[in-house]
Order: structure tokens, then C-alpha cells, then sequence
């Protein structure tokens, strides 16, 4: 369950290449019957968008955390779903995210088990060392399931900012991915894309994440993005390289020519230095320093307020302040809210599914007593929903 070798990531590489035939990543005009097929630029335009989104997911798991995380380096490929290496992160998990407005398509991540149980030690308040042969549960899923809810909450809050349009996302999906798992059935046929990245998490976790999407949930992301830039199709390719480049590419670094050299003599005959001519001047007269008169300084001791007890309280005040501090009061914690009318309450039933005023990246409300007190994310204690206060009002 350790983290992919060097030899197991290329594997991993030339498969995601088209396993060497064509050359081209599998970039030969066919995606399995969609018709849609990214050319590099466009390529460079979803690394970068996966780039900013998954950099604003990074900082929600790193609050979640309390430990620096990194989601760096985008690796975008194009591959065919029915051949897609996914064996070096078994056994692994795979977490569905589907997006329900804005753009409408599936992301799946693939992560692999042990890091997950290492993410969920460290929920659990733990240092992140697991034992790696220690059984996978249904603990971990939820684990899993919370993280990439956060993560995958403020990435699309980023990529709403980024793309200038209302995006929201269902609740992940996870299952195990061992043994005789196949891709296919998660939607993964003909010609996908398949994305990498570098995953850390402090000292403890530095390994690889997967995910995967179709070619029109790609082009989708594309064509808003191009919007975005201001580009068209027509001259779009060309400027969308300029933007990319611009966000990405470093400026290079300055030039410096050379200096000129002596050019050789003519003449074989030798010069003589001239020694230069001056004439002695006298020393400056030194000025001596003379310090200001000193002012003669008043000083008295410093005389400090009692903040003692106030008047008039007595030992039996202190023994009511005693049992006040004793008096329990209700901590309630609000997700969100929603009104109805009563036409809509009496179609509820089982199953029913009620939307809620607030994103699922956003802090939830602590309540004291009814009182507004805090506001804090919610994670998972054991088999308990907990909340971590994140401020206090």
C-alpha cells in the first residue's frame, strides 16, 4: 500500500501516451464517438483550469487538516477509458463527483487507500502513521467522502470565480477500486481525459491522485474558459496559448552581454604608464564634538490601578459566580435552511431531498442557548458528525 515507485509512474506515463504506437497520447481524432477531440492548446487550457481549482481545494483540506497540502503539477492526457491504468494506487478508492449546474459531467478520483487512512488518522487527531496491512472501512469512506466534499466545495467556488458562471456539485460518491474493478462501468469508455496530479500532505503523505472526465465535459470547461479569455474559435487556439503561457511560464531571465574586450595594438612599441601628478594639501582641522547639556530628568515610581476585587463583593459572590459557570446551556449546530410553501411539505417522503440555502464549502452556524455564538466545518469523530470551530463571533 506504499506510495507508486518510480517505474510504476512510468508505467503509469506510457500508457497514458497510448502505449507508444501513435506517439501522440492516443490523439489520433477518435474519442469513441463524440466527435470532440482538444488540441494542445486546448490541453493547456484544462491543465490550467484543473491548476487554479485544485489549488483552492488544497487550501480547504489543508484547513481541514491543520498541515500544509499540496495539489501541484497537472499532468493532462488523453487516453482510451477501456485501457486506463489505474493498478499502481490499488487497492485504491474512487470518488464521484457530479456536477448539477454550470456544467454538467462527472469527475472521478482515484486516490489510494492508504493515503486516505493516513487522511483520516489525521481527522481523528492522529500523526498520520497507519499500519499499512490494517483493514479499510467504512470509516475511511466517510473520511473520504467529507474530505473531497470540502475540497471539492471550494474548488468549485474557484472555478465559478474563474469561469464567471454558477456552479454546484452533488454529494461524492465513493467505492473501493481492488481486484476485478472495471473503469468502464463508471462511464469511462472510448477516449477520455485523464488528469494527474502530485498530491502531499506535510511530511506524511507524498504520492499521486487520478481523475478522469469525458470529452464533453472537457470541452464544456474548454469553451467557458475561452469565453472567460475573451476568445473566439476562430483565432481562440492562438490566444489561449498566449494565456496560458502567460499564466504558467515564468519570465526568463535577463541577458548580459559580455563586456567588450581590448582591442590589440598596432604599434609593437611598449608605452609607458605615466605617473600621475598631484600636489600635498594640508589635513582639515578636526572639530571636536561637543555633547548637549544634559536636562535634568524628574523621575517617580509608577503608581498602577488595583484591579483587585470590586467593592462590596463577597465570598458568597464568588460561590453564585461558581454555580453560573455550572448551568448547562444547548449547543446547536445549523447547516442551513430553506422555506417552503405547504403545497411542497405534503409531496415530502422517503427519499424526498430538501436544498439548502448554503454551498458545501461554506462554514456551518454554532448556537448557544439560540444565540449566534461561532461558526466552524464539520468533520467526522469515530461514527459521530463533529463540528471545528473554525471562528468566534
Amino acid at each position: 500500500m506504499g506510495s507508486m515507485s518510480q517505474e510504476e509512474m512510468d508505467a503509469l506515463m506510457n500508457s497514458m501516451s497510448g502505449g507508444g504506437d501513435d506517439g501522440d497520447g492516443g490523439n489520433d481524432g477518435s474519442d469513441g464517438g463524440g466527435g470532440y477531440m482538444p488540441n494542445e492548446a486546448e490541453l493547456g487550457i484544462l491543465g490550467e483550469i484543473y491548476n487554479i481549482s485544485m489549488g483552492a481545494a488544497a487550501t480547504a483540506v489543508s484547513t481541514l487538516l491543520s498541515m500544509k497540502v499540496d495539489i501541484t503539477a497537472p499532468t493532462v492526457e488523453i487516453v482510451d477509458g477501456n485501457n486506463l491504468i489505474y493498478q499502481p494506487f490499488e487497492p485504491a478508492v474512487g470518488v464521484e463527483i457530479k456536477y448539477i449546474q454550470g456544467i454538467e459531467g462527472v469527475n472521478v478520483f482515484i486516490l489510494s487507500q492508504l493515503d486516505v487512512m493516513k487522511i483520516f488518522d489525521i481527522m481523528i487527531g492522529g500523526t498520520g502513521i497507519v499500519d499499512e496491512s490494517a483493514e479499510f472501512n467504512d470509516l475511511h469512506m466517510s473520511a473520504i467522502g467529507e474530505v473531497m466534499n470540502q475540497m471539492m466545495g471550494q474548488s468549485s467556488m474557484s472555478l465559478a470565480n474563474f469561469l464567471n458562471t454558477q456552479i454546484d456539485i452533488s454529494t461524492p460518491t465513493t467505492y473501493k477500486i481492488e481486484g476485478d474493478y472495471n473503469p468502464a462501468r463508471e462511464g469511462l469508455q472510448g477516449k477520455i481525459i485523464a488528469t494527474r496530479f502530485k498530491f502531499i500532505v506535510g511530511d506524511i503523505i507524498n504520492s499521486e491522485m487520478l481523475t478522469t472526465c469525458t470529452m464533453q465535459f472537457a470541452e464544456s470547461m474548454i469553451e467557458m474558459a475561452k469565453r472567460a479569455f475573451g476568445t473566439s474559435d476562430g483565432a481562440g487556439n492562438a490566444q489561449a496559448q498566449k494565456i496560458i503561457a502567460a499564466e504558467v511560464t515564468p519570465e526568463p531571465e535577463p541577458e548580459f552581454a559580455p563586456p567588450p574586450q581590448p582591442q590589440p595594438q598596432a604599434s609593437a612599441q611598449p608605452v609607458q604608464p605615466q605617473q600621475p601628478q598631484y600636489q600635498p594639501q594640508a589635513p582639515a582641522p578636526v572639530q571636536q564634538y561637543q555633547p548637549p547639556p544634559q536636562q535634568p530628568v524628574n523621575m517617580q515610581p509608577a503608581v498602577f490601578q488595583d484591579f483587585g476585587a470590586p467593592a462590596g463583593f463577597t465570598d458568597a459572590d464568588a460561590e453564585n459566580n461558581v454555580k453560573i459557570r455550572s448551568v448547562p446551556v444547548d449547543v446547536t449546530v445549523e447547516i442551513g435552511k430553506t422555506k417552503k410553501v405547504v403545497s411542497e411539505i405534503l409531496e415530502f417522503g422517503k427519499g424526498s431531498v430538501i436544498e439548502l440555502d448554503r454551498q458545501t464549502a461554506d462554514l456551518v452556524d454554532i448556537f448557544v442557548n439560540g444565540v449566534l455564538f461561532a461558526r466552524g466545518t464539520v468533520v467526522v469523530v469515530e461514527e459521530n458528525f463533529a463540528v471545528k470551530i473554525a471562528e468566534i463571533l
